[in-house]
């Protein structure tokens, strides 16, 4: 016969804060134990440190200090204990409220969490975008994962807001180039994102290149390649090194099927007579102008694990 094993006793916290329950063989608890022993003296335990974090965030507050310059923001649900939470506006003066959600699922990625949740407004529309995915450095034999998101809104900035439509999106989603450039531009600012960057090259003129990568867990987002050419030239008033600076965006759609947007651009120097450079003419990057990045060079980039 089956008996309830109880998760929260194991983990000596309280039944409140973690409520899950597993159905296992009486014989099966030493096990169980045992487990979570070895678990405790795994030299691993940054990473499941992290996969902990993820199971108990509902109860962690990831709230923005400063309320973004678009006058609102997401954070963790204060009334997460509620039973019967409202659904509707509450207004508190200065800001007001919204549930917008609540999950429960898998900590791998089934449940949003707070911090990547992004948002934009359009005329009166905001449109959500949670930015879920699979965490690779998780096991989802951990557990389960809940939380609850509010929608803080300044009502000064916004006095109808209570005729807002929300809406959700997902990047993958996205119908055009500029959907999913702008969700990207927005994300890479928040702290779950890596960011590295790497000078691949450096010659004795002056002339480089350089490499940021945005990384989402291990898979690049954005790519930035920025090129300073330069061409050495002899003329009658002596030698001169004259650059040429060539930047560009990648923002992946699909890493693995190496699909992107590249936007980029060209600072031509516009050079008098005797070659000295006045001014700098800007050109937009055409699609058939091959710049590309070294895809092998990123792969075999280390990052450090979450």
């Amino acid at each position: 016969m089956a008996w309830s094993v109880h998760t929260w006793k194991i983990l000596r916290i309280s039944q409140s804060q973690f409520y899950q329950e597993r159905s296992v063989p009486k014989h099966a608890t030493a096990h169980i134990h045992k487990r979570y022993l070895q678990f405790q003296k795994t030299k691993r335990m940054k990473n499941h440190l992290f996969i902990f974090t993820f199971l108990l965030f509902p109860f962690i507050s990831f709230s923005q200090t400063v309320m973004d310059s678009i006058g609102f923001y997401f954070e963790t649900s204060k009334n997460y204990g509620n039973k019967n939470p409202t659904y509707e506006w509450e207004d508190k003066g200065e800001y007001a409220t919204k549930r917008i959600g609540y999950w429960r699922g898998s900590p791998c990625g089934d449940v949003p969490e707070t911090e990547k949740v992004v948002g934009v407004m359009r005329n009166d529309t905001i449109f959500i975008n949670y930015n879920k995915k699979r965490d690779p450095f998780c096991d989802p034999r951990i557990g389960i994962a809940a939380n609850a998101i509010d929608l803080v809104i300044n009502t000064k900035k916004y006095p109808s807001y209570k005729n807002l439509a929300l809406i959700e999106i997902k990047t993958e989603d996205c119908k055009t180039d500029s959907c999913l450039i702008e969700n990207i531009d927005r994300i890479i600012t928040k702290p779950f994102i890596i960011k590295k960057e790497i000078k691949v090259s450096e010659d004795w003129a002056g002339g480089f290149e350089t490499y940021t990568i945005y990384y989402d867990y291990i898979e690049p987002i954005l790519i930035e390649v920025n090129q300073k050419r330069v061409v050495h030239y002899r003329t009658n008033q002596g030698e001169k090194d004259i650059p040429t600076f060539i930047s560009a965006k990648f923002y992946i759609k699909n890493w693995k099927k190496n699909e992107f947007i590249r936007i980029g651009e060209i600072k031509n120097p516009v050079k008098d007579e005797n070659y000295e450079v006045k001014d700098y003419e800007i050109i937009k990057m055409d699609k058939s102008y091959k710049f590309e990045f070294n895809r092998e060079l990123i792969e075999n980039q280390k990052l450090i694990n979450r």
